[in-house]
């Protein structure tokens, strides 16, 4: 009984592996129209009023800092067509290979 709105596809950028930033994949596709949305960032752990713990250093959390660093989720939906689809490739194919 669980009905999915299947609105982001989650991926991962590695930015050694990839060359780019997940930063640089979300501002290219953004200059073409294309709206993702960077989940786990900021990392709560991050901000001012719990980044003093001692439970929030990087060195504690650090799989949750790469999430926050690498999670990118690119927009999924029924009427996605396969122009919507190609602008998205592209707008990530692009930065792979510059």
């Amino acid at each position: 009984e669980v009905s999915h709105s299947y609105s982001y596809f989650p991926i991962r950028i590695n930015a050694k592996l990839f060359g780019k930033t997940r930063d640089e994949i979300f501002e290219n596709l953004k200059g073409s129209n294309v709206f993702t949305r960077k989940y786990f960032f900021p990392l709560i752990s991050n901000m001012t009023c719990y980044s003093q713990l001692a439970s929030s250093a990087i060195d504690n959390l650090p799989i949750a800092n790469r999430n926050a660093e690498e999670v990118l989720c690119l927009p999924v939906y029924e009427a996605l067509t396969p122009q919507n689809q190609d602008t998205i490739i592209s707008g990530i194919k692009v930065l792979k290979s510059s």
